[in-house]
């Protein structure tokens, strides 16, 4: 039972780390893309990534603790 437990919150954890890089991939990518014609988006595109990287990094980011249990 425990070993199905830790399984739940491994795919919980990747889930979560994924999204959040998938985050950062395309945000980073619209950045260069408008960096010469619109530094301003890609000033909020930069910021956006570091956000979602910093939650990613988060323990628990975005884990439903009550649904793991």
């Amino acid at each position: 039972m425990q070993s199905a437990l830790v399984l739940r919150i491994a795919r919980e954890l990747h889930d979560i780390v994924a999204h959040h890089m998938s985050v950062v991939a395309l945000q980073a990518g619209l950045a260069r893309y408008v960096l010469d014609a619109d530094p301003a988006t890609a000033k909020v595109a930069i910021g956006t990534a570091a956000d979602a990287g910093r939650q990613a990094r988060r323990p628990g980011a975005g884990a439903d603790r009550d649904r793991l249990r």
